[in-house]
């Protein structure tokens, strides 16, 4: 009885890491979609900071630096981040996102872990992107984003996140780092995917 008690475990864990890596590991990522989003209507700087592509490469930039200025420049980095945040209009390079997701609006997100090819190290190393398809509805036109075309009611945008650990490579203590698993990268209106009011 015991033997067939840990056959059957044995396959139920074998299936249920099958099931885990056929998921591609998409439940973090989307987490980590919808915690950014969250952040970006609550306009919680310091969660968009450590989500952030862009900031974490500094980051980990400055962790590369010498050891005895390390905190100062930390600070300083996230004291010109939150500044540049303030002041990004909707048309930004950088932040631009804070504009596209009021507090009001409502979101769907479906996230799929896919293979990285676009990156130039892709043929030696196993890179992955997240790719989030995230629907939006905007509860009032007074708050809703205007792309050019008028204010939006509803639109669905493409977002890519990055895996964070491809951020701090070179680092020789990656163990002094903590960064997230993903990483907030880019966002796209999907093309004839918009309505207005």
């Amino acid at each position: 009885m015991k033997l067939i008690n840990r056959k059957s475990l044995l396959w139920s864990l074998t299936a249920l890491v099958f099931l885990s890596a056929c998921s591609g590991g998409s439940g973090g990522a989307k987490k980590a979609v919808e915690q950014y989003l969250g952040a970006l209507q609550g306009g919680d700087f310091a969660t968009l900071y450590e989500l952030n592509a862009t900031t974490q490469k500094k980051v980990a930039l400055i962790y590369r630096g010498a050891e005895e200025t390390r905190e100062a420049a930390l600070k300083k980095n996230f004291e010109k981040y939150k500044a540049m945040f303030a002041e990004a209009e909707a048309d930004s390079r950088l932040w631009s996102e804070k504009f596209l997701f009021p507090s009001d609006a409502t979101f769907t997100v479906k996230v799929a872990v896919e293979d990285d090819k676009e990156q130039g190290t892709a043929r030696f190393k196993d890179r992955k992107i997240a790719v989030a398809e995230i629907k939006v509805t905007y509860a009032s036109k007074e708050k809703a984003p205007d792309l050019g075309s008028g204010k939006l009611k509803t639109a669905v945008f493409t977002s890519n996140f990055i895996n964070g650990y491809d951020v701090v490579k070179g680092i020789k203590r990656k163990d002094e780092i903590k960064i997230s698993e993903w990483l907030f990268k880019s966002i796209r209106v999907k093309k004839g995917e918009v309505t207005t009011w």
